[in-house]
């Protein structure tokens, strides 16, 4: 038998071929029979051999295998279905960015010759799927395991390893490194203990999947398309260490496997680019050698810098190479030490973003009346629609039940060009319908996958009302669906129109404040679907597309909605999705969706086009290194590493939740976020690093029923001498809970919101010492109006301070961190999403509407006041697999599968939450957004709110008495001043001043002076204004409140004083809000669950319609 070099480089660095174990097979690809087993239990020749070809290899020879190449070998003897591992490496000839939309198919490693079906067949299965290595056992209940890859794989060698035994375990490694926590795409971090019985198969593939006995030839799922090496079967399971070793000895010396990382790389045609290169040892040895840089593509092969790098165990450096002046394309950075390419990285260079569109163009492509297209082959319907009037405007209204559907077919002249839809709508009643844009070149395209919210908390106008949706068509044939989502609240229209907007979008003009920090407006993603949003791709991973298609369209699209920020989730549930040092390289959650260098792109886009801004978001952010130790931890809970609640659970739901005050967390974490500031840090587009926090988020406590782990007891104990007993056992955690409370609970409060306060800062102060004007956003997305655990907030008296502190977030704490800034979020469709799942049975959904309208809440947030409050309006997502349950019937083409829509409140409605973003909150920041373009259909709306918003600075304002709630007035320093209509009806402010006094309205340019300033306020309007204003100059500020809603108040107070406790209560409180002008509170109060019991009692569900 021959000795491999990997086995001679294991001698070499200490680990004897004995110490691992037996191989069962084992393949060289070397000698005069590359193909002839160096080591087979069973049959060492090719039970079939098509294709492929000997190539140099990681060692020696290798065998490259195209798409329709096989190779196949007898399975008995040479695999053991019981235990045991395989080992190879692979050199692919694509990159990740290449493996997304099935465009190769789904190159294989490892096959063995079994049905694919649903059964448990245990199939041993190595492939890549989606931008991820996937592993596959098909046995019951064991999901496939998913590993990152996250760097450019193309002729670059990777080491892979599977391991399995059928009493339970099975793993996934990478590189040295364990990917094996992902089962699906959820990030559990402990694997079920699934056992099965072992089941042989007759052969199994090498590199390929093969024409097996059980399928027809599919051409597009066969070979590797790569070169494999050093192919073994091993018949026991390799430990993580015995892997790790494996995969450093293949670089023939100890620990020289380095991994490179170049900053930002992405750079503008012909501008300087200067390449920053960090270098991390995280290996167990030293290591010394020569590194070398090297530039490929574009008819480039030259090294830029090559250097002797001495780097100890768990040590970085820096390299920095000469500036380059690059043509534009897209090249390699191919990192290199001792002469053995190391890894890969992507170089974009851009040409200059476009110039902006000079002016507006608006020009019609088609036009429909609902009800005339009835009838003819340009209309569809999954239920009888009926023909309704409104005033003398007839429209058309789809089906009473759940997901009745209609649909209208139009076509345009151009595709790839910003078009609107002008759609017109009834807000005559509660209605709660998407608006969908299908075609068949992209029947599920989510960037036109809107929607209608109005009546009840939404008021009515009883007019026609337009929803605008700007969209770039792939097709020239189009289809407008409408759907009715909640029994008996139809979806319906009246027409609509398309107009072409020209070849881009111009600009909004905008007023911005000088020499000052202006407000910021944008746009905000919670999942990372972007490249899908503008007329792009699923998973898109071409940059020269992601840059036109995408980010080139958003930044258009940003401008002429008059928005300027981003806020994007880098860091999603699987942690970056993004390379890092501090992961080792491994990308996960995210990262398949985008092409490689995606953040780097978006902030050169963001520096060219001005004053915009990129956030950050860090999601749950489970990364692979946080669950490395989960398994350990969950067998051992008072170690501390996962938090245990009161009850000693360690997970909620799908999330394992990380200890805050556990070191190890800590230092993943602020590795993670001193990764993103080094690598762009330097961008004046990044502005903060946003953590979104939920009820799972292990960015803190989530309630006062976790944390009662011997560990963070013990903590406690310490730092407090507090003398908590020794519990011990499995009861402990219970008797830990009830002794704190009994005897201890504000100072276990008082000293948990200290620690949580020092991680923020600790966090906080990564940003600032990277650069001082980086901030932390403390983004609170808990509570929802909606939310499950709303009665957590009924549980603490209404009071949110007191839920907060139990969380362990102290806000007077927070404050003393300088950079540290304060998100919360509302939910603009969460009544109507409990509507729509609640049906009309009861009125306990609008408890959301007290919680939202909450003063205790207001001022908890702003310190009474003392600070403003960023706030993000997150729109829930609208899902449902309707038309892949039940297909739209005689459809022109596959309607979407699965849809996610983005219902949002109609008309100006839309503006409620902006409006009381700024009365209630004075918010600096605005964002709306979840899975889709937060403004969708609401340009108009939106375009008016900026210009009146981003004309104001971000400092102090103080608020100036009204003698009504209807309006809201502020002046702040300078002379500026702004007034907000918080009513859905329009209104007059009259602002007295005590001399004559010049204003200019900083929207329109429109001048007013005089002693008095009438401000007319449209519904929800803001208005600002610039000019010889002082606080003390105002003396007064006027809103009388409107007769007839005088009236409608008093109409309920007559009722009110007739039903039954507590009526009169309620009642007499509207009299006292009345007498003070407060309108808009008798309209909250009205609309609390109490008051709606009484004047609309829960109604019943329309007879024969059934609820989704």
């Amino acid at each position: 038998m021959r000795l491999s070099p990997v086995l001679l480089a294991l001698l070499l660095v200490g680990t004897t071929a004995s110490a691992l174990p037996p191989k069962l097979f084992y393949l060289s690809f070397d000698g005069p029979s590359p193909l002839t087993a160096d080591i087979a239990r069973g049959a060492a020749e090719p039970a079939v051999h098509e294709g492929g070809k000997v190539m140099p290899g990681r060692r020696g020879n290798g065998f490259y295998l195209d798409k329709t190449d096989i190779l196949a070998y007898a399975e008995p003897g040479n695999l053991s279905k019981a235990a045991g591992s395989i080992e190879l490496w692979i050199k692919p000839g694509f990159s990740a960015s290449d493996l997304t939309g099935g465009g190769l198919g789904y190159p294989c490693l490892f096959k063995e010759d079994a049905p694919l079906g649903p059964g448990p067949v245990n199939n041993i299965w190595l492939w890549f799927y989606e931008g991820k290595i996937r592993y596959d056992l098909a046995v019951k209940d064991a999901p496939p395991l998913l590993g990152a890859l996250g760097q450019v794989l193309r002729d670059t060698w990777h080491h892979v390893v599977i391991t399995w035994d059928c009493q339970g375990s099975r793993h996934l490694f990478l590189n040295g490194r364990d990917v094996s926590f992902f089962t699906s795409d959820r990030p559990w971090g402990i694997l079920p203990n699934v056992t099965w019985t072992p089941q042989e198969h007759p052969r199994f593939f090498v590199g390929n999947r093969g024409r097996d006995t059980y399928h027809t030839p599919e051409p597009n799922w066969g070979g590797c398309q790569g070169v494999i090496d050093e192919f073994s079967i091993y018949e026991q399971p390799l430990t993580a260490d015995e892997v790790a070793t494996l995969y450093v000895a293949g670089f023939g010396t100890p620990a020289a496997a380095p991994l490179f990382l170049a900053r930002r790389p992405a750079t503008l045609e012909n501008e300087p680019f200067h390449p920053v290169i960090d270098v991390a040892n995280p290996y167990g040895s030293d290591l010394q050698g020569t590194a070398e840089v090297r530039l490929l593509g574009n008819g480039r092969d030259e090294a830029l810098l090559s250097q002797p790098l001495s780097l100890k165990t768990g040590a970085r450096t820096t390299l920095e190479a000469p500036p380059q002046r690059l043509p534009r394309g897209t090249y390699d950075l191919v990192f290199v030490f001792n002469g053995l390419v190391r890894n890969r990285q992507t170089l974009s260079v851009l040409a200059p973003l476009p110039p902006a569109a000079e002016s507006a163009s608006r020009e019609l492509v088609a036009r429909a009346s609902a009800t005339e297209q009835r009838g003819t082959d340009r209309y569809r319907e999954s239920a009888p629609a009926v023909v309704r009037n409104l005033g003398d405007t007839p429209y058309l209204e789809a089906g009473q039940n759940p997901f009745d559907r209609i649909a209208f077919r139009f076509d345009v002249r151009k595709t790839g060009i910003p078009h609107v839809l002008h759609l017109l709508y009834p807000d005559d009643r509660e209605r709660i319908f998407d608006v969908i844009i299908s075609s068949s070149n992209a029947p599920c395209s989510y960037a036109t996958q809107g929607g209608v919210l109005t009546g009840c908390e939404l008021e009515n106008t009883n007019m026609v009302q337009s929803y605008d949706m700007v969209f770039w068509p792939r097709d020239t044939q189009q289809a407008l669906i409408l759907t009715t989502w909640a029994a008996g609240l139809p979806a319906a229209l009246s027409g609509f129109e398309v107009y072409e907007l020209g070849e881009r979008l111009p600009p909004l003009p905008l007023s911005t404040p000088a020499n000052s920090t202006a407000r910021r407006l944008g746009l905000y993603w919670e999942d990372p679907m972007l490249s899908e949003c503008f007329g792009g791709r699923h998973h898109e991973r071409n940059a020269d597309r992601f840059v036109a298609e995408t980010a080139d369209r958003l930044i258009d699209y940003m401008k002429w909605a008059g928005l300027n920020t981003l806020i994007y989730p880098i860091a999603f549930y699987q942690g970056p999705g993004f390379a890092t040092l501090a992961e080792d390289l491994f990308a996960a959650g995210g990262a398949e969706r985008h092409p490689d260098g995606y953040i780097a792109m978006l902030l050169k886009r963001f520096e060219e086009a001005g004053d915009f801004g990129f956030v950050p978001e860090i999601n749950y952010c489970a990364s692979r290194k946080m669950l490395e130790p989960v398994a350990t931890h969950a067998a051992t809970p008072d170690a501390g590493y996962l938090a245990v609640s009161r009850t000693g659970q360690m997970c909620t739901g799908m999330y394992p939740r990380f200890n805050l005050l556990h070191p190890f967390y800590q230092e993943r974490m602020c590795a993670i976020v001193e990764d993103m500031c080094r690598q762009f840090g330097d961008s004046k587009a990044l502005q903060a690093v946003q953590l979104h926090i939920v009820y799972e988020s292990p960015f803190w406590f989530g309630s006062l029923e976790w944390g009662y782990d011997a560990f963070s007891v013990t903590r406690f104990r310490a730092a407090t001498g507090t003398p908590v007993p020794d519990f011990t056992g499995t009861p402990a955690p219970a008797q830990r809970y009830e002794w704190l409370m009994g005897n201890a609970r504000e100072t276990w409060l008082d000293w948990r919101c200290r620690e949580l306060t020092a991680f923020y800062a600790r966090l906080a102060g990564i940003l600032q010492a990277a650069r001082p004007d980086l901030k932390l956003i403390v983004a609170l997305r808990y509570l929802a109006e909606g939310d499950s655990r709303l009665g957590d907030w009924e549980k603490a008296e209404r009071s949110m301070k007191r839920v907060y502190r139990e969380a362990g977030i102290d806000f007077d704490q927070l404050a003393a961190i300088p950079n540290l800034q304060i998100q919360k979020y509302f939910y603009p469709a969460d009544i109507k999403w409990q509507r729509m799942n609640r049906g009309a049975g009861t009125n306990d959904m609008y408890a959301g509407l007290e919680f939202r309208r909450s003063d205790e809440l207001r001022s908890t947030l702003t310190r009474n006041g003392m600070q403003p409050v960023s706030i993000n309006l997150y729109l829930n997502y609208f899902e449902s697999a309707i038309d892949a349950k039940k297909p739209f019937p005689d459809f022109w083409w596959q309607p979407p599968q699965w849809r996610v829509c983005a219902l949002s409140p109609g008309g100006r409605n839309f503006l409620e939450l902006f409006a009381e973003s700024v009365a209630l909150y004075d918010a600096p920041l605005i964002t709306t957004g979840g899975f889709l373009v937060g403004t969708l259909g609401h340009d108009p709306q939106v375009q008016e709110f900026a210009r009146a918003f981003r004309a104001l600075p971000d400092t102090a304002f103080a608020t100036v008495p009204v003698d009504s709630d209807v309006v809201v007035v502020r002046v702040g320093q300078g002379g500026w001043l702004y007034a907000v209509n918080r009513a859905p009806f329009a209104t007059e402010l009259a602002v007295s001043f005590r001399t004559e006094t010049k204003l200019a309205d900083l929207a329109s340019g429109e001048a007013l002076s005089g002693t008095t300033v009438k401000v007319a306020l449209q519904p929800y309007q803001l208005r600002s204004f610039r000019g010889e204003i002082t606080r003390e100059a105002i003396a007064g500020c006027a809103c009388p409140v409107p007769a007839d809603r005088k009236a409608q108040v008093e109409q309920t107070i007559a009722k009110l004083r007739t039903c039954p406790a507590p009526g009169a209560d309620i009642a007499a409180e509207l009299e006292r809000e009345l007498a003070a002008g407060n309108v808009i509170r008798c309209k909250h109060i009205s609309e609390r669950v109490p008051a709606l019991n009484l004047l609309r009692p829960a109604a019943t569900e329309p007879r024969g319609v059934s609820r989704p």
